[in-house]
């Protein structure tokens, strides 16, 4: 039978646990919100009237969703889902054709499903958008090596190395070249 006392105490403790997570909740709140700069009122981006202005109301609509679907798209690609990153990224590419984000990502969705060739135009597409886009010669090079072009494979992988600023993939990248060079000299 439970006494006064340990009631008590568990009262005591669920108040400083409520207390403790105030406390930490607030803590966080205030840092997210110390990174931001302040804006004023007159600066705050407002959202478009859609009786006033229907297209630019359409638009940020269409923007939103592309958004969300976006990020849909990239959670699904993490977790090896790729039909239903193919699927999100199919309707981003219908609200923002000409995003090259969209076009590299739907590559790398393909490559998981092993549709190595509509990969390759997919990476292609987002070279021609963004020229300089690192990430998407790391995957038309994962997809020349899908369809047997070693050589063009390596090619795609050093444009890779010299466009890219991030350390974490060059050694990686360069193991892919040694390893196809090995594959051709093999043939």
């Amino acid at each position: 039978m439970a006494q006064q006392g340990d009631y008590q105490h568990l009262i005591t403790v669920c108040a400083l646990a409520a207390v403790t997570t105030i406390v930490v909740s607030i803590s966080n709140l205030t840092a997210n919100f110390s990174d931001q700069p302040l804006v004023s009122v007159a600066d705050r981006k407002l959202p478009v009237n859609p009786y006033s202005e229907p297209q630019g109301h359409a638009r940020e609509v269409r923007l939103a969703e592309a958004d969300a679907r976006f990020q849909q798209a990239v959670m699904m690609l993490h977790a090896k889902r790729f039909d239903m990153a193919v699927k999100a990224l199919h309707r981003v590419l219908e609200l923002t054709p000409l995003l090259p984000e969209a076009h590299s990502n739907m590559g790398y969705a393909l490559l998981g499903t092993g549709e190595y060739k509509i990969a390759y135009d997919f990476f292609s597409t987002a070279v021609e958008l963004r020229s300089m886009f690192d990430n998407a010669y790391y995957g038309m090079a994962l997809a020349l090596e899908g369809l047997g072009e070693y050589e063009g494979a390596i090619g795609a992988m050093r444009t890779y190395l010299h466009l890219t600023a991030d350390p974490n993939y060059r050694a990686k990248a360069e193991s892919y070249i040694e390893g196809w060079r090995q594959k051709l000299d093999k043939s």
